[in-house]
C-alpha cells in the first residue's frame, strides 16, 4: 500500500496473479461515524474520485479499467491494519 497526497495505491498478489488499485481522491467531505455507540470516528467520503484497476496473471495484463466519478470512503485509522 502506498499513500501519496490524494492518491491511494493497493497491490494484492498471490503467486503470479496481481491486482493493483489506484485511487485518486477528489472533493471529499468529512462525516462522523460511531465507535461503540459514540460518534467519535471520522470518515472521508468522495463521490467524484477516480479509480484505476489492473489485473495481471504471470505479468500478462488481463484487465485494465478506469472509473470516473466513483465513490470512495476512507475511515480514520484504517491504515493501521496495513503494512507499509
Amino acid at each position: 500500500m502506498k499513500l501519496s497526497g490524494s492518491q491511494r495505491e493497493i497491490v494484492l498478489s498471490k503467486g503470479k496473479k496481481r491486482i493493483r488499485v489506484l485511487v485518486t481522491v477528489k472533493e471529499s467531505s468529512s462525516l462522523k461515524a460511531p465507535v461503540n455507540g459514540t460518534m467519535i470516528n471520522h470518515i472521508k467520503e468522495s463521490l467524484s474520485s477516480e479509480v484505476l484497476l489492473e489485473y495481471e496473471d504471470a505479468k500478462n495484463l488481463i484487465y485494465k479499467g478506469e472509473g470516473l466519478r466513483t465513490g470512495f470512503e476512507e475511515t480514520e485509522g484504517i491504515y493501521k491494519y496495513f503494512r507499509f
